[in-house]
């Protein structure tokens, strides 16, 4: 890893409850530096702000108070610099696979056959290369966030936000796309903002573990993962994996409970 990439300084987000017209906190006072060429996933339970926090990263919600740095410059707006890839990718139906993939440099107004190139190249790392031709519905939702990835990789961000990508794919499928993203973060070497309610992912991905608190969502624990790389999936049944696995978890059980108690009038760990 290098020099911080992005900084978040002192954010705050409040919202307005449209049926009360109250205001209430989503993120209080969060900071963190985040290096460049780092994978850092975000968890915590749910309701806690993670998706807002990566949205605010992306210049598509603004903070209540505080700043985001990305190499000391201000976000205020989405830019090229960063790219978003969502939990349902919203590929366009009438696109195929290299047209989706080449959007993103079609609006920069890159040549036709430069952006063609780069699509095509985008699709040998993602392992779609004959698939150039597809469109969306004829490829497996797993195929589908492959082609996501790459449209997102294709106009060369420097930091690559992820909001559970992975969530709508079964287990199996979930392993290899974590085993795939992580070999073509090691040929992009992009900086990687993960967001995720698994913990094992979370642990097998990233360089650094974000966990938030319970709404307003705050950094409860911020967890370095010293575990080897490359990573294979059996790397999740060590014990020196497990054990990251439980640290995490019992914070993010502590915050759980904490919300609980306050829903249901019970002290946090105790039964009705």
């Amino acid at each position: 890893m290098g020099a911080t990439k992005l900084q978040i300084l002192g954010v705050t987000k409040e919202f307005t409850d449209p049926a009360l017209g109250t205001r209430f906190e989503v993120l209080q006072e969060v900071n963190l530096d985040i290096q460049a060429g780092e994978f850092l996933t975000i968890v915590g339970p749910s309701g806690c702000g993670k998706t807002t926090l990566l949205r605010i990263l992306d210049g598509l919600v603004r903070p209540s108070r505080g700043r985001i740095l990305l190499d000391g410059h201000e976000v205020t707006e989405p830019g090229f610099d960063r790219a978003f890839v969502f939990q349902r990718g919203g590929l366009f139906p009438w696109r195929t696979v290299l047209g989706n993939v080449a959007f993103g440099l079609e609006t920069r107004g890159e040549p036709a056959a430069g952006r063609v190139r780069r699509a095509q190249e985008l699709l040998r790392l993602v392992g779609l290369e004959g698939f150039a031709h597809y469109y969306p519905h004829q490829i497996s939702g797993g195929m589908q966030q492959r082609v996501n990835l790459a449209r997102a990789l294709a106009v060369n961000p420097e930091v690559l936000l992820m909001d559970e990508p992975f969530a709508a794919l079964d287990a199996q499928t979930r392993e290899i796309m974590q085993r795939e993203l992580l070999r073509i973060w090691r040929a992009e070497r992009k900086t990687v903002v993960f967001v995720t309610h698994q913990i094992d992912e979370a642990i097998y991905l990233s360089d650094r573990v974000v966990v938030m608190s319970a709404r307003p969502g705050r950094i409860k624990m911020l967890a370095s993962v010293d575990l080897p790389r490359p990573r294979d999936i059996d790397l999740k049944r060590t014990s020196e994996f497990l054990k990251y696995a439980k640290e995490i978890w019992e914070v993010i059980k502590e915050e759980v409970e904490k919300t609980l108690s306050l829903e249901f009038g019970k002290e946090p760990g105790r039964g009705a």
